[in-house]
């Protein structure tokens, strides 16, 4: 009802905007003669410092000069043509077939940056360019015979190689000094690694000398004995050494190899593409497919699906499509544009090469003429406007395409979150799932029709030591859940593990009984069929407060135990005794109509692998402050520090070159040293920010996560790229106007106009060839090399890292290298301080890195934003730019889709929290589109005041994003909400929700760590029971029997190994390895697979 006002809105601002601009266009048009009087005022100053004409001559061949119109006069000096006041001649800066007369040898370095003073024994009356890079003011002493001599170096230059005013070469004043210091710096790094590899060798050396034959037969003795042995603890060698002191000992040796090993093997069993993978070998096994056919489909991904990568992650493939799209569409826009004449590009040809014209002419009226700035200027002034309203409507078909994507999937596909509802404000003493289901099943009358309850406890409110605690209690359950399903041998493993576990029992116990592990205030319901989910979200918009009270008045809480009284409460939050309760609720901020509120029934939105559990907790108020003040702080120093390093960077060892137009920054190696080393700061302030937003923003949902590390990085990118781009156009010698002044008004302006433009258009030529090399450099520096450090870097540096440590013992036994080393692992429950490493440490270091989204997003944004941008400068390098983001486009999809599916973790990426939060993005990215035909109009001269322009291109952006989100808000608004209904069954039935978990092999309990833990500790303590047995069995798949910890891409290890072998073994027939290896249970397993792999059909 609100999308008719909403355009009439729109069009109001358009038709505001018009009217300002046109009573503004002629207010400019009735001062423009005062405009061009302040224009010309500083360049009379600049033609009045020796009182000579800016008029300049045109160079026939040397001794002689003609001028430029007024009949072509010609002059042998220019003394003759200024009667002897301006006798030196200075070339026109890039254009040394024209000349200017100046009146003394030190004006040569102002006319022109180029000619920093006069050579004698060449043309004494000729300011010529100087050997020596950044020289200010040149002399050729007659005792060098014509061998230059520097006597002032430009600003930000050092003189050196000389006596004082003397110098042989200007430098950098900082370039020696960062040339030392990364020299010594390398050098220091050689000799420290040669001396830990030295160390390393000969403390090896010893330690094999000191073994004896007795030592190596006490080996031999004890290896034959570990077959009986319960124990994995060693005793003392004859020699008195103690293998559990010592990494280098033979045993040690074996063990660690053996871990690391594994526990790579168990990272490289999570990649996302190994699961497609084996779904083909099944198919190939049951002879439905050929080997060829196999081969192909691997290579091609075609098996591939929703089940291994996730909603989210299929969206982001769709978006590297439509980046193709855009990227070639753009591209060939860029292709259109003017190109130079072949008459210009001769011109300039002669030029470069000094070869002058021998008959009069205007040069730099040709220049002009025939230059493409104009054209360029009113073609990329349509093409903008053009190529918006192109991307416009592509981006709102796409987005069309992407929601009917999302329905279509939540309609005919079934997932946890199509099951469940999620209870908001509960109170903090519900902690037992079996009460929340029956006072559930009453309150909604289903009984029976509801599959569990998931209660999130607030982990986040205990202290550190107890949260990590608890994350050793989960590791040593999957640890022996490994080890009993025949994944890991008992020497891989943590010592004493059964041992570790009860006093985990202990201590959970413990943990429980305090009463400190409460209800966070959320919980999921999760039904059996949809329609009752449905059926309840529809009816019901919550339920009262008091339903939750359990019969006192007070609103504590009675628990069942066999005297019939209640101490529970009292160690919860809620007492018996009505002050108790009092204090309690005032020191928590509450109040009575606080409590009297209802629990709150909302739709899921996220599936159980899209919580954090760990997270939960954090009072609404705390979390609000921390996201949206502190971290919005914290966002800005981090951008703030990379400013401050640029600006250093840029001030001291770049706007030298550029403030005197002086050639060759590229080429110093101190400059592209530092430069690497900002492009790396860079990179680890994105770090920081990922590592922020993750660890201290306490989002509970893994999607706000995503958005959040998405917005912030996309928007330091922006920011710095920006920085760069603005340093790199406003630049000296850079001008913005394309039209000269009034030759009758100003004649001087006019010939200051056209002595610096062709250089003008040089040093803009220049700015779009750097502008190009950054978006190579961004797309090799902050994808290339940032894929690999967050991919492939971090495997391959703790493989290393754990050879270091418990292979090759670097540094030695007990060393500062060691420590260091050992303080990088995870930690497992001090088991990394050991001598001998587990297959679990060795795993949890070499785990395969998920695929960001929000990195991968943030890549699409910036890198089409750059090249939008190059629309903005008169240059043939825009389509350079557009088609670096086509190639960059068609490789980012073919790598990503079909070659580092295999060497990304697996996981589930159950919202489509990051494309949304791209879509919106994406908005502003194609709006910069706009305000470019601004820009073309101000540099044209039809809108004179700058500032205005400005004005003009924020209003226009701004009212170009406006449209974009009102075409989104329009296709949502006729699509429709996605939580409406019940799915699209295949056969009408609703195949409930467990065979759901059987498909996706988590639930909302097996990733509970909290559930986890109880289940298999305490089931039954009293105020947090767990379900009842006869529910207990459906809340984990069936293959999950131990009903142990579950991680994303580990669906192996919840199985035993012989019976996951059988089943994707490529050795033997389907039938016979199964019936050989499970026996009975084989038709069972056998039935399931096939159920299973009819319902994905």
């Amino acid at each position: 009802m609100e999308m008719p006002r909403r355009r009439t809105t729109g069009w109001w601002t358009l038709l505001c905007i018009v009217g300002i601009a046109r009573w503004r266009t002629g207010i400019a048009d009735s001062s423009l003669e005062a405009v061009a009087a302040r224009g010309s005022s500083g360049r009379r100053l600049l033609a009045g410092q020796g009182g000579c004409s800016l008029e300049p001559l045109q160079v026939l061949h040397p001794g002689l000069y003609a001028t430029v119109g007024n009949g072509n006069r010609t002059f042998k000096s220019c003394a003759d043509f200024t009667g002897g006041s301006c006798p030196i001649a200075v070339p026109f800066p890039n254009v040394p077939c024209m000349v200017n007369c100046v009146a003394t040898e030190a004006e040569c370095v102002e006319y022109n940056r180029h000619t920093p003073g006069v050579n004698p024994f060449v043309d004494p009356h000729l300011c010529a360019s100087c050997s020596i890079t950044a020289c200010k003011a040149c002399e050729y002493p007659k005792e060098l015979k014509g061998a230059p001599i520097c006597k002032e170096c430009f600003v930000g230059f050092t003189g050196s190689g000389g006596e004082d005013g003397r110098w042989q070469q200007c430098d950098l004043w900082d370039a020696g000094a960062v040339t030392a210091i990364m020299s010594s710096f390398a050098g220091l790094l050689t000799l420290g690694t040669l001396f830990i590899l030295v160390a390393t060798a000969v403390g090896g050396c010893r330690m094999c000398a000191k073994r004896t034959r007795r030592a190596q037969e006490a080996d031999i003795a004890y290896a034959n004995s570990m077959a009986n042995a319960n124990s994995i603890r060693e005793p003392l060698l004859d020699d008195g050494l103690d293998p559990m002191q010592h990494v280098l000992h033979p045993t040690n040796y074996r063990i660690n190899c053996l871990a690391i090993k594994q526990g790579l093997e168990f990272s490289v069993k999570s990649s996302i593409k190994r699961s497609s993978f084996f779904r083909l070998v099944r198919k190939y096994r049951s002879n439905r497919i050929s080997l060829t056919r196999l081969i192909c489909r691997g290579l091609l991904d075609k098996d591939t699906d929703l089940s291994d990568m996730g909603i989210g992650l299929f969206l982001f493939f769709n978006t590297q499509k439509f980046l193709i799209v855009v990227a070639f569409i753009t591209w060939m826009v860029a292709r259109e544009q003017q190109t130079p004449s072949s008459d210009y590009e001769k011109l300039v040809s002669e030029i470069v090469t000094h070869k002058c014209p021998s008959t009069p002419m205007d040069v730099i009226g040709t220049l002009v003429h025939e230059s493409p700035h104009i054209a360029y200027a009113q073609s990329y002034r349509e093409a903008s406007l053009g190529l918006w309203l192109v991307l416009l409507f592509l981006s709102w078909g796409f987005y069309y395409y992407q929601r009917n994507f999302i329905s279509e999937y939540d309609r005919s596909n079934q997932t946890a979150e199509d099951y469940t509802l999620r209870l908001l404000n509960l109170p903090p003493h519900i902690t037992s799932e079996r009460a929340l289901q029956d006072l559930l099943e009453k309150e909604f009358r289903m009984e029976g029709k509801i599959h569990g309850v998931c209660i999130c406890y607030n982990l986040l409110e205990l202290p550190e030591e107890t949260h990590t605690r608890i994350e050793e209690m989960i590791e040593h359950i999957t640890e022996y859940d490994t080890l009993q399903n025949g994944w890991a041998t008992e020497e891989t493993c943590t010592q004493n593990l059964q041992e570790r576990l009860a006093e985990d029992a202990e201590d959970f116990k413990e943990l429980l009984q305090d009463g400190k592990l409460r209800c966070s205030g959320e919980a999921y319901v999760v039904f059996e069929k949809q329609a009752d989910m449905v059926k309840v979200q529809d009816e019901r918009c919550g339920i009262r407060m008091t339903a939750f009270h359990f019969g006192c008045d007070d609103g504590s809480v009675i628990n069942d135990d066999d005297d019939g009284n209640v101490d529970m409460a009292g160690r919860l939050s809620y007492a018996m005794d009505p002050a108790v309760a009092k204090a309690s609720k005032e020191e928590k901020g509450e109040t009575d109509s606080d409590n009297a509120q209802f629990v709150e029934i909302t739709p899921t939105q996220a599936e159980p692998s899209g919580l954090r559990f760990y997270e939960f907790a954090t009072p609404e108020e705390i979390s609000s402050w921390n996201n949206n003040v502190k971290m919005p702080i914290r966002m800005i120093i981090y951008i703030g520090l990379y400013s401050i390093v640029a600006q250093l960077f840029y001030s001291s060892m770049i706007r030298p070159w550029q403030d005197n137009l002086i050639e060759g920054a590229e080429g110093s190696g101190a400059v592209n040293l530092i430069g690497k080393i900002v492009v790396a700061f860079n990179f680890a302030i994105q770090t920081m920010v990922m590592i922020d937003v993750e660890r201290f923003g306490k989002f509970k949902y893994l999607a706000d996560v995503d958005q959040r590390t998405f917005l912030w990085n996309t928007l330091l990118l922006v920011i710095t790229n920006l920085y760069l781009i603005m340093q790199e156009c406003y630049r000296a010698g850079m001008r913005w106007d394309l039209t000269p002044p009034d030759h009758t008004k100003d004649p001087q302006a006019w010939w200051e106009w056209r002595r610096t433009w062709f250089q003008s258009t040089k040093v803009e030529g220049e700015v779009a060839e750097r502008l190009a090399g950054l978006m190579t450099e961004q797309i090799m520096m902050l994808y290339i090399i940032g894929e690999v450090a967050n991919v492939l870097a971090p495997v391959i540096f703790y493989w290393f890292a754990l050879r270091a440590i418990f292979v090759w013992n670097l540094g030695g036994d007990n060393s500062k290298v060691q420590k260091v080393l050992r303080s990088i692992l995870p930690a497992h429950g001090g088991t990394e301080e050991l001598p001998r490493v587990t297959a679990r440490l060795a795993e949890r270091a070499q785990i395969l890195v998920p695929l960001l989204l929000w990195m991968e997003y943030t890549y699409i944004v910036v890198f089409a934003w750059m090249a939008f941008f190059t629309f903005f400068l008169a240059t043939d390098e825009g389509s350079t730019v557009c088609g670096l983001l086509f190639g960059f486009s068609v490789i980012f999809y073919i790598w990503q889709r079909y070659v580092m599916l295999w060497g990304y973790g697996k996981a589930t990426y159950d919202t489509e929290g990051s494309y949304e939060a791209f879509s919106r993005v994406w908005g502003c990215v194609i709006s910069f589109l706009p305000p470019i035909s601004v820009w073309w109009t101000y540099r044209l001269g039809d809108i004179q005041e700058k500032t205005f322009a400005y004005v003009v291109m924020a209003m226009i952006f701004a009212l170009a994003c406006l449209v974009y989100l009102y075409g989104l808000w329009a296709i949502e608004w006729f699509i429709g909400s996605r939580y409406g209904g019940v799915d699209q069954f295949d056969g009408g039935k609703d195949p409930g929700y467990t065979q759901v978990m059987e498909k996706q092999s988590y639930s909302w309990w097996n990733l509970n760590p909290i559930y986890v833990l109880k289940t298999r500790h305490c089931p039954d303590q009293p105020g947090y029971e767990v379900h009842m047995p006869e529910v207990q069995q459906y809340l984990w798949p069936k293959h999950q029997h131990r009903k142990g910890f579950f991680e994303l891409g580990k669906e192996f290890r919840h199985e035993e190994k012989t019976r996951w072998e059988a089943k994707n073994s490529m050795t033997s027939p389907i039938g016979a390895s199964r019936t050989a290896v499970l026996g009975d249970d084989s038709s069972e397993s056998g039935s399931e697979m096939s159920g299973s792999e009819e319902w994905q059909a």
